[in-house]
């Protein structure tokens, strides 16, 4: 009889056991499934950055989810939206965000990035801030946008564009810094860069920002 029910109890153990093993596996799914989605795009991403940006086209189309189809790119928001090819991002700019209000910008990061209240719009002599977040605590990262988790794949020269009011303003990269999270000194010079990119670093913290400074082409 105890060994019935000795077996019985292993049996028990071992359907647990199981059961650990794969409720862990789903949560660790539910967790980096935005990072591991990100990544595997980037990889299947084409690599020939020479595209296209149609902004008389419908935007309510299938491939503008943040693909290249034929070298054209038709913008997810043509009154401010950022594209930036290599890297697989088409998305929404909300104008005009807090950025030291969480519960402000927070909400809007859910579905695109951030522009920062006070700076500069495309049309300005003043530098545009742009700013996404990953979260604060990689657990919640399912809670944010994590269209700028591939920024740092960024390099010197790589080209991006913002469209404002329907209009097209082409970029390209000249520097890439990490900063604390208290650093401000890159936002003293309104006309060193003509735009900004910032995310969290590393991805999934708060540690640190990464920064992307851009300089307007000549059209």
């Amino acid at each position: 009889m105890n060994a019935k029910r000795k077996k019985k109890n292993n049996k028990i153990i071992l359907w647990l056991g199981f059961l650990l093993i794969f409720s862990s596996l789903i949560l660790f799914l539910a967790i980096f499934f935005p990072i591991i989605k990100s990544e595997w795009n980037y990889l299947v991403l084409p690599k020939d950055e020479s595209v296209k940006i149609v902004l008389n086209g419908n935007s309510d189309e299938k491939d503008i989810e943040n693909e290249v189809k034929n070298n054209t790119i038709i913008p997810k928001d043509k009154e401010f939206g950022i594209i930036i090819p290599k890297i697989g991002v088409n998305t929404k700019v909300f104008a005009n965000v807090n950025s030291q209000n969480e519960s402000e910008y927070g909400k809007k990061l859910k579905y695109g990035v951030a522009h920062a209240k006070g700076s500069g719009f495309p049309q300005d002599d003043r530098t545009v801030f742009i700013f996404a977040h990953s979260s604060s605590d990689f657990y919640r990262n399912n809670n944010f946008n994590t269209v700028f988790y591939l920024l740092r794949k960024l390099e010197v020269d790589d080209i991006f564009y913002l469209v404002y009011k329907k209009k097209l303003y082409s970029y390209k990269m000249v520097e890439k810094r990490i900063v604390t999270e208290n650093e401000v000194s890159y936002l003293q010079d309104n006309k060193k860069y003509d735009v900004i990119l910032m995310t969290c670093w590393p991805p999934g913290t708060s540690y640190k920002r990464l920064l992307v400074m851009g300089k307007r082409m000549d059209e």
